[in-house]
């Protein structure tokens, strides 16, 4: 039967690697730490082209549409009258004619049932002065 000394000394002869051994230890180290960088160096190209090709599909998604088009807001469309130049002296200024449809975004539009502009509308008629 070993004895305790015994069985250290062979673990201490097989703990201790040969020169051999710990070059070629090292060698696949270095190795596997080349390969590490060059997939970093990859992943690192992959995003920056991804980036890239994300922002030229919106350039051309943005100089491709309508006007109007992809937006989420609704237009309408209004033929222009007498009284909208009357009330709007830039749309004649813009060239914009009697009779003309323009397009109109919907958050443009004033809905004349909501409470701020009922409460506009009491307080001007209420500084109006009826002549007789």
């Amino acid at each position: 039967m070993k004895t305790n000394l015994e069985n250290m000394e062979n673990k201490t002869e097989q703990a201790i690697p040969t020169r051999e051994e710990m070059m070629e230890s090292l060698k696949k180290v270095i190795e596997i730490s080349e390969l590490r960088l060059r997939i970093q160096e990859i992943n690192m190209f992959m995003a920056t082209y991804r980036a890239n090709e994300l922002e030229a599909f919106t350039k051309i998604e943005h100089f491709t549409k309508k006007p109007g088009q992809g937006t989420d807001e609704e237009i309408i469309e209004h033929t222009v009258t007498q009284t909208d130049i009357d009330n709007n002296p830039e749309l004649g200024k813009q060239g914009i004619k009697v009779g003309q449809k323009i397009g109109i975004p919907r958050s443009a539009i004033v809905d004349s049932d909501t409470p701020e502009v009922k409460e506009k509308d009491e307080e001007i008629k209420s500084t109006m002065k009826v002549v007789k």
